[in-house]
C-alpha cells in the first residue's frame, strides 16, 4: 500500500473515526482524570497498519475481522492538527479535541474540570448538528 495522504486520513477520520474524551475517577480521588483519543475502525487491517506506519498509533484486533487504529492524546493532537483543513464532517469535533488537549499543561483546578466537562459534552453532540 502506498503512503496515505492527509486527505485520505481525514476521510478515514470523517467516515470511520471516533474522537473521544473519556473521564475516570481514581479510587478515593477528588478530581477526575481525562483521556483524549482518536480511534479509526475498519475491517481492512493493512490499510490501518499503513496509516499507523505513517502517522503513529497502534492497530488492535477487537474481534475477528475487525480492527481499530488507536492514537493516544499527543498523536491525536498531531493527526487532528494536520487533518483539520481536510475534515468535512468532524471539523468541529476536531477543534474541540485540539482545545481540550491544550488544557493538559494547566494545573487541575475545579474550574478546569468544569471546562473539560463542557468540552466532553460538546464533543458528543452530532457533528452535522
Amino acid at each position: 500500500m502506498t503512503t496515505p495522504s492527509l486527505g485520505y486520513l481525514a476521510g478515514m477520520v470523517d467516515g470511520e473515526g471516533c474522537i473521544n474524551i473519556s473521564r475516570r475517577m481514581a479510587r478515593g480521588g477528588v478530581r477526575p482524570s481525562y483521556r483524549l483519543e482518536l480511534v479509526i475502525s475498519n475491517n481492512h487491517r493493512p490499510m490501518l497498519e499503513a496509516l499507523a506506519t505513517t502517522y503513529g498509533g497502534s492497530v488492535h484486533a477487537v474481534r475477528p475481522g475487525h480492527f481499530q487504529l488507536r492514537f493516544g492524546a499527543a498523536a491525536t493532537f498531531a493527526v487532528l492538527t494536520n487533518c483539520l483543513p481536510y475534515l468535512l464532517i468532524k471539523g468541529r469535533q476536531a477543534r474541540i479535541a485540539l482545545d481540550f488537549y491544550e488544557t493538559f499543561d494547566r494545573p487541575l483546578t475545579d474550574a478546569l474540570v468544569t471546562l473539560r466537562e463542557e468540552m466532553k459534552k460538546a464533543l458528543m453532540e452530532r457533528p452535522l448538528g
